[in-house]
């Protein structure tokens, strides 16, 4: 799915920030570029997971969960392995919730 979105700003939570340092560097150019592309408001490969969470996708496996309030993205956290993409959804979820309610920066 493309869309183009207005978008203000990104914000990235220290959760997403932290396993982003744990990628190759070949990943971390794969994911910054498509924050770069989402700055600019053009979302693409992605899928709407519900309940305001959304997936950038990559053929590689990776994930990156993020939602939109208002104008902003918020970058949630991300995944590598098949296998731990439903525990990271549920981790982003409850991210997403302390988020909102001012727990989490």
């Amino acid at each position: 799915m493309n869309d183009i979105w207005k978008i203000q700003g990104i914000v990235c939570l220290s959760k997403y920030l932290k396993w982003r340092r744990k990628l190759s560097d070949d990943h971390k150019g794969k994911v910054d570029s498509r924050i770069l592309q989402a700055e600019h408001g053009y979302i693409c490969n992605f899928k709407n997971l519900k309940k305001s969470l959304f997936e950038f996708r990559w053929d590689c496996t990776l994930r990156v969960y993020f939602s939109r309030i208002e104008f902003q993205i918020i970058v949630l956290f991300g995944s590598t392995k098949k296998s731990k993409q439903n525990r990271a959804i549920r981790k982003s979820r409850g991210y997403l919730e302390q988020y909102k309610n001012g727990e989490l920066a």
